[in-house]
């Protein structure tokens, strides 16, 4: 039997800057909702930089949850690490996140890229500054959720629903929130 796939799935965005934190918080509930085994790691990227390139080089497959500029608000795309390796630079689906495109273009030519990578992207209603997610791109939250775990089965991983379904934890919403309202 041969060692489980290491990936990585990867919520990017600033939950700062109200639906671009679309990719927090759709992990904050995969972890609230989902048991996933060792092979598979969560984590919250933020705003990356450079450093991304690193994320991505570790594992041999990753899923990106981030806003797309494809669509209207709300909307999934899906796109595969061959069509976003196709994209012309200057016309980035990703929105205000060069370093994304950028992080798969190093890891691919230096030859540590995943070998899979899949973009889970929803469009933003708006990605200035603000707290939470608009009404349209939270409804999408199901959605993504949905996508990701029909990816991770494909990658032959199996993910167990909690026994207990837990509530997500937003407590940078909250806590921004009261910020905003001072």
């Amino acid at each position: 039997m041969t060692a489980p796939r290491r990936i990585g799935v990867f919520g990017v965005g600033n939950v700062l800057m109200s639906d671009d934190g679309i990719g927090p918080h759709v992990l904050k509930t995969l972890e609230a909702h989902c048991c996933f085994p060792p092979h598979v790691v969560l984590h919250d990227l933020g705003a990356p930089g450079p450093d991304l390139t690193l994320f991505l080089a570790r594992y041999d497959a990753v899923i990106l949850i981030h806003t797309v500029n494809a669509g209207r608000p709300g909307e999934i795309q899906v796109y595969r690490k061959r069509q976003l390796l196709g994209v012309p630079k200057a016309s980035s689906v990703i929105p205000n996140d060069p370093a994304v495109l950028n992080a798969l273009l190093c890891a691919e030519s230096a030859g540590k890229s995943p070998q899979e990578l899949l973009l889970v992207g929803v469009v933003p209603e708006s990605t200035g500054v603000g707290c939470g997610l608009s009404e349209s791109v939270r409804t999408a939250v199901a959605g993504a959720v949905s996508v990701i775990l029909a990816e991770l089965y494909r990658l032959g991983t199996c993910v167990r629903a909690r026994s207990e379904a837990e509530e997500p934890s937003h407590r940078h919403e909250e806590k921004v929130s009261s910020e905003c309202q001072l």
